[in-house]
């Protein structure tokens, strides 16, 4: 029993002892193994250490590139902004633009190109050269000559068809790193500016011509003036001054006429004393008149009428100024021994009268004849003569022709082929009798006298109109503003007050006239309007202020007198 259990006892103790063993073995490996968790741990620290620094790192290549985006966000937006100013500015100034590469190839262009050179969208990637030239001038040259020199290059060119001039900008394209990328070419519209250089050259040309125009009969009258206060002039020596004397303000009053006529159709002032003509004879009494002027020059006219009448409703002092500007104009450009021929004749297509007016002379050149109408505008003949005139005839012409709701052209095959113009007036549908036009009054012997007052500025004006109302057997007295008119009223009590409109003082012309109107004191004289303003307007406002008629300064003194001689006496 004993046995067997120390026998047990030894198992026991054998496998205690193989327990032992193996619990030390296992805590050997234990300790082994916690070794190396502290030394996984130990690794893991650095590695955990590391992982921080890197998200701290990340952290800050976050935070970097946060700031990098903020500031591409900024540059876009700029960028953005840029491009809209850009696009706006392209807009706004509506200059065509192209953009070239360095092998002169499209890169882009601006909407207003696509006007002057016809572009598409897909026209982006050609060479210039592709595309079909509208200029007289060739700008590949220039453009290579950018891109050789990179300088800037300009130059004027013209559309093949006339309708538009362009200064053209060439400049290299730089990058902003200053390399060249090509080509910015930029074309601004200057027809415009050419217009004004031109009719700024014409006014020019005009004034010249006004001075040259007023100087020579104004020399003549000075001339004349000098042989009457000579004391060896003799009686014949004195009437041929005055006659040409005479003349030569018949001159100046027709210079000064045309000026106003053409302030008046420019300003769309034109007035018309409209009646039933028959304008065979309008036409007629006009070249009649100028066959004279025609024979000194030399020119023969041929004159072509129809044998029945062409009514019309007209001015015909204005048709016949429109049948001796054509005359005159085609007298001063047509030699000595030359040809012009008038005809009318009637259009039944269009019921109009064409009047043409043709010559032989030096012709028109093609360029000049789509401005040949306007104001200030005379051809450039290349006669080294001169040919006188102050370029507005033909303008007055237009503006007359439209006035009676006609049109005028005119033809010509180039220099030296002469020229042809072409009036077309509207006619009446009915054939009325001609009514007889009252006779332009004139002073008859016998005429009542008159106490007259003149009140006039001009010391000049006013004592020449003394001497010739004096001449007629008048009783004068001058003023010179419109108090002393008022003052002079009381005292002189006059039959006629010869008024100017501008008067130095409180009192125009026709405030003297509405006191004169409104006080009985001042008697009932007749009062007459005597300025040089005499536009529609001006004479209704004469007639509003109390005036019984109104003449204009310049017209001939005959009509004056006439109208004096037509006031009843009041004596």
């Amino acid at each position: 029993m004993i046995q067997q259990l120390e026998s047990e006892l030894r198992t026991t103790k054998d496998h205690l002892q193989a327990s032992v063993e193996e619990v030390e073995t296992s805590n050997e490996e234990l300790k082994s193994a916690n070794e190396e968790l502290l030394a996984t741990n130990e690794e893991l620290q650095s590695s955990n250490e590391e992982l921080q620094t890197s998200k701290e790192e990340l952290q800050s290549i976050n935070e970097e590139l946060e700031t990098i985006n903020a500031e591409l966000i900024d540059k876009v937006r700029e960028l953005d902004q840029a491009n809209s100013d850009l696009l706006n500015l392209f807009q706004a100034t509506r200059i065509p633009t192209l953009f070239l590469d360095g092998a002169l190839v499209i890169k882009r262009f601006t909407a207003a190109a696509t006007q002057v050179f016809r572009l598409i969208d897909s026209d982006a990637g050609r060479p210039i050269t592709d595309i079909a030239p509208r200029f007289t001038e060739d700008l590949l040259p220039d453009m290579k000559e950018v891109l050789r020199t990179a300088t800037l290059r300009e130059r004027q060119v013209h559309v093949a068809d006339g309708s538009a001039t362009y200064l053209v900008r060439m400049l290299p394209y730089q990058r902003m790193d200053n390399t060249l990328d090509g080509l910015a070419v930029t074309f601004l519209d200057i027809t415009h500016v050419r217009g004004l250089q031109d009719e700024a050259r014409h006014k020019d040309q005009f004034l010249a011509t006004l001075s040259h125009e007023l100087r020579g009969p104004l020399a003549s009258v000075q001339i004349c003036f000098e042989v009457l206060q000579s004391q060896g002039t003799d009686v014949k020596r004195g009437k041929d001054a005055l006659a040409v004397a005479a003349r030569q303000l018949e001159h100046l009053s027709a210079l000064v006429n045309e000026l106003l006529d053409a302030s008046r159709i420019v300003t769309g002032v034109i007035s018309l004393q409209r009646s039933d003509q028959d304008l065979v004879d309008v036409v007629r009494t006009s070249a009649d008149d100028q066959r004279a002027m025609l024979g000194g020059a030399g020119v023969r006219l041929d004159l072509s009428l129809p044998s029945t009448p062409l009514w019309m409703h007209c001015d015909p002092r204005r048709v016949g100024q429109i049948v001796v500007n054509l005359l005159g104009n085609a007298v001063k450009f047509t030699d000595r021994g030359g040809l012009v021929t008038l005809s009318l004749r009637r259009d039944d297509t269009t019921h109009t009268a064409v009047l043409s007016v043709l010559d032989n002379g030096l012709g028109i050149e093609p360029e000049m004849l789509p401005r040949l109408f306007e104001p200030f505008s005379q051809a450039d003949t290349g006669d080294p003569r001169t040919r006188g005139g102050l370029g507005l005839g033909l303008a007055l012409v237009r503006g007359l022709v439209t006035a009676h709701g006609g049109t005028v052209e005119a033809r010509s095959d180039g220099r030296g082929r002469g020229a042809e113009f072409t009036v077309r007036l509207p006619l009446l549908d009915r054939s009325p009798e001609k009514a007889a036009p009252p006779p332009v009054p004139t002073p008859e012997p016998g005429a009542p006298h008159h106490r007259i007052l003149i009140v006039e500025d001009s010391w000049d004006f006013a004592e020449s109109l003394r001497s010739i109302l004096e001449v007629a057997g008048h009783e004068i007295q001058v003023v010179a503003d419109g108090e002393g008119a008022l003052a002079k009223a009381t005292s002189f009590r006059p039959d006629i007050v010869l008024c100017d409109i501008g008067l130095p003082g409180k009192l125009d012309g026709n405030a003297v006239a509405t006191a004169i109107r409104r006080d009985a004191t001042y008697g009932a004289p007749y009062l007459i309007a005597l300025s040089g303003y005499g536009q529609p307007s001006d004479k209704a406002r004469a007639l509003a202020a109390g005036f019984n008629n109104h003449v204009t300064k310049g017209e001939h003194p005959r009509v004056l007198l006439g109208l004096i001689a037509d006031v009843p006496s009041q004596r």
